[in-house]
């Protein structure tokens, strides 16, 4: 699944939920690396019964060696005492002596998958601009970067916006700075409080009696954005190029 599915989703059953769901997604990726983050794809499944038969437990220890999942079995036994009924709760794969080894055993097997199918991109980008040319930036810097030498020449802070989308460029009223713009930024968005460091309010934009601050989160979308901020440049001379360079 995408992340363009939800939205189509949210848009026609409850339209009023999608930004907030769009801020509390970006700020779980935020929380795990940025939109070029991992995410984990191992499944784990408990199995839950009175008893398991010999097809059941020879599958589950097949999936878990051949297919590196993390299945278990959880044997409940019922027993009568008095008018309670009491459960003894037994795990029986992996057995429970072994089950530390096992799943350090997973996990360097997991790291090992991990690194040899890492496709993260991690390309830094040069702006381009009257002034000159920048150093290779990450893609949080090279965004910057477009964005306030657009803004310098004269493009507004809402032409800007019309070309980011719209929770990674977010206004506060007044002409703000520093600590002030720390607390009125997290009194506007209050799920940005813990994540201040996600955003640039050491570099903002003011423009019209507002403050902008730009996310730094910026992943497989960082290309489209360029190119959309470059065609607002009031003259020739912007633009970018992917560097070699780290």
């Amino acid at each position: 699944m995408t992340a363009d599915r939800p939205w189509l989703y949210l848009e026609k059953v409850e339209p009023q939920a999608v930004e907030e769901a769009r801020t509390r997604l970006a700020e779980f990726l935020e929380d795990v690396g940025g939109e070029e983050a991992v995410l984990s794809r191992e499944v784990r499944v408990v199995l839950v019964a009175a008893g398991f038969d010999r097809e059941i437990t020879t599958t589950v220890l097949w999936l878990n060696d051949v297919y590196g999942l993390d299945v278990r079995c959880v044997r409940l036994t019922p027993y009568k005492v008095d008018n309670r009924l009491l459960l003894d709760v037994q795990q029986v794969i992996p057995l429970p002596e072994a089950s530390q080894l096992t799943v350090q055993l997973r996990r360097r097997q997991t790291r090992a998958r991990a690194a040899g199918s890492d496709t993260r991109d991690w390309t830094p980008y040069e702006i381009i601009t009257p002034a000159g040319r920048t150093e290779p930036l990450r893609k949080r810097r090279a965004v910057l970067a477009m964005v306030t030498a657009l803004h310098r020449a004269g493009v507004s802070a809402t032409a800007l916006a019309g070309a980011i989308p719209r929770s990674r460029f977010l206004p506060v009223d007044g002409t703000l700075t520093g600590e002030a713009l720390a607390a009125a930024f997290a009194s506007a968005y209050p799920g940005s409080q813990k994540r201040l460091g996600r955003w640039f309010t050491e570099a903002p934009l003011h423009d019209d009696g507002r403050t902008w601050v730009l996310s730094k989160m910026w992943g497989t979308n960082t290309e489209p954005v360029l190119d959309r901020l470059v065609a607002l440049a009031p003259t020739e001379g912007y633009d970018y190029e992917a560097s070699s360079g780290s």
